[in-house]
């Protein structure tokens, strides 16, 4: 991976600016902080290789500080809004199964630390019927009820002495959130 600052004013941007291939690219290891307390932009890239011959599913980025913005071979594929949570880029609309494919990502700093901090893996798509139907995007969640993050469900169940004290003796169970 390489870095360097982003002349960019906002998250949601549609192409990568010309001069992208110019400037002052420095190598970086992933984890590192970049931004050292400052807020704005950078950006980072790698070449995911022009040996491969067929398109991984999905680029698995377990940690962005703070948004992120990801382009491979030049297309705009995701815009990842969330401080530390994990995300999956679907590479096939952009993959060159002749090589190469290059991954561009514009990072947000909000505050503190940033950059790109936890590992960036290749993963398979799981099969449809791995996700649940609360997962799917048709899936009906009208009767559900609306409510503002932050939000704790926990503390909506009943208490009981054999639940983890650590939960407040609250039962920890499966929840859905949906945006």
């Amino acid at each position: 991976w390489t870095w360097r600052a982003a002349e960019v004013s906002k998250l949601d941007i549609d192409e990568l600016p010309s001069d992208l291939s110019s400037g002052d690219w420095k190598p970086v290891s992933i984890g590192t902080d970049v931004f050292h307390g400052r807020r704005g932009y950078v950006w980072y890239r790698a070449s995911l290789g022009s040996g491969v011959k067929h398109a991984h599913d999905l680029l698995h980025f377990e940690s962005v500080d703070d948004n992120g913005v990801v382009f491979v071979n030049g297309k705009r594929l995701i815009v990842h809004e969330g401080w530390d949570d994990p995300f999956d880029v679907d590479l096939s609309p952009a993959w060159n199964s002749n090589g190469p494919n290059d991954v561009v990502v514009l990072v947000q700093n909000l505050d503190g630390p940033g950059g790109i901090e936890g590992s960036v893996d290749f993963a398979k798509v799981p099969p449809p019927d791995f996700f649940p139907n609360e997962a799917n995007k048709n899936y009906n969640d009208g009767g559900w009820r609306i409510v503002h993050l932050p939000h704790d469900y926990v503390v909506e169940g009943k208490f009981t002495h054999t639940a983890d004290t650590g939960h407040g003796s609250l039962p920890v169970t499966t929840a859905w959130y949906r945006k």
